[in-house]
């Protein structure tokens, strides 16, 4: 929702908790400030017919094969918890020490796989969309990619490029329920409509419509909506008979935990003061030994983690329920991650009490290529077994 209503866009991320397992939904603690255009997004999986000889010109069939979920994740005044929320489930593996007053957080690449169906952490996010319109939940993000951009005399920029499972939750309920085509109440079946106040119960109704001719949808007017469960609604009789005719209700039930968002931890954007960039040399893991330092001859770094990661799925699961015009049903996933990255170690000191990624430091066995060989199974890994080029930041 790109509009004057964006702004009250909010996303809440499962920070200091990591997944237990591949699209299970994890405890959302933290939200944070992103780009108004950074909206986490369902990306559906279509294929056509146009390599087939169906006897017409142009494509006749689309097949839906699922969903992914994707978040292009960015801020232009990037804060120390986006840095270190980014960075430590793109790489897997975070150490956190004190720091006088506060934490330094050591990230590198994790250590072979984390589990059978993921190489790194995943989390859960959740959006709110405008003040009250809707809320989504998005189980198993991973972070594929990240750059991290210092300029001179600027606010540090960061963006990402996270990918899901495609598992989502929605607070936004579409009922369909039978009535008297002139009535002037519709009670729902189960639910109450969310809202402290009158006037807030009946602007988290959507919609109502109903179908006085079969096929044809007519917009129905409503007045007001009871705080009880089930929720009564009132509403102005469309003109029918007192033959039962289909309802369809759009509504907002009442909220359940994850709907309740935690409070946002509020930092200072980063911006760059001063910068020292060794060339040369070693690190022997406290210092660097040799070579020289660069200070004002830089005018800006770039710091790129590339994961290289894809979803992959596995044989398909038939469905319980056939669907109409889709085949197959998908619905289990694999998150695989190169098992070889070179990746220059990032540091990160944040004189502040705790970190949101402190817990997600792990080690897991390395996954030998020949199991993935032997059963071919869903997963989300790289397409190529090679070696990819040592990443390191770049300068200009």
């Amino acid at each position: 929702m790109r509009n004057y209503m964006a702004t009250n866009n909010v996303i809440a991320v499962s920070a200091a908790l990591r997944e237990t397992a591949i699209n299970t939904e994890q405890t959302l603690d933290t939200t944070m400030l992103w780009n108004m255009a950074s909206l986490i997004d369902i990306d559906p999986r279509r294929q056509n017919n146009d390599n087939e000889a169906h006897g017409k010109e142009e494509v006749d069939t689309i097949y839906d094969r699922g969903k992914l979920s994707m978040w292009p994740a960015a801020h232009d005044m990037a804060q120390p918890q986006n840095i270190a929320f980014l960075m430590g489930y793109g790489m897997g593996n975070v150490v956190s020490t004190s720091l006088g007053a506060g934490k330094k957080h050591v990230i590198k690449p994790i250590a072979g796989s984390l589990d059978d169906n993921r190489d790194n952490p995943s989390f859960t996010a959740a959006q709110r969309y405008g003040n009250q319109i809707a809320k989504r939940r998005f189980a198993s993000l991973f972070v594929d990619s990240v750059t991290t951009n210092f300029s001179r005399d600027s606010f540090v920029k960061i963006s990402a490029s996270v990918k899901g499972t495609g598992k989502y939750t929605d607070n936004v309920i579409k009922e369909t329920l039978s009535a008297a085509g002139n009535a002037v109440s519709l009670t729902l079946t189960a639910n109450g409509v969310q809202g402290a106040d009158a006037a807030t119960r009946l602007d988290n109704v959507h919609r109502i419509r109903v179908q006085l001719t079969p096929g044809v949808y007519t917009e129905v007017a409503y007045s007001a909506v009871s705080g009880a469960a089930p929720a009564v609604i009132t509403i102005t009789s469309p003109g029918g008979t007192v033959t039962p005719v289909s309802y369809e209700i759009l509504y907002i039930a009442t909220e359940t935990t994850w709907m309740t968002l935690p409070a946002r931890v509020n930092e200072s954007p980063l911006e760059m003061a001063s910068t020292i960039f060794n060339v040369g040399g070693t690190w022997n893991g406290t210092t660097f030994q040799g070579g020289r330092s660069l200070t004002s001859e830089i005018k800006s770094l770039e710091h790129t983690l590339n994961n290289n990661g894809e979803v992959q799925l596995p044989m398909p699961i038939p469905p319980s329920t056939p669907i109409a015009g889709i085949p197959l049903r998908l619905t289990r996933y694999r998150i695989k991650f190169p098992s070889y990255r070179w990746i220059s170690r990032f540091t990160i000191s944040i004189p502040a009490a705790t970190w949101p990624c402190r817990k997600h430091a792990r080690n897991a066995k390395t996954r030998q290529s020949a199991f993935w060989k032997e059963y071919p199974r869903g997963k989300f890994r790289n397409s190529e077994r090679q070696r990819p080029l040592r990443q390191q930041p770049t300068m200009r």
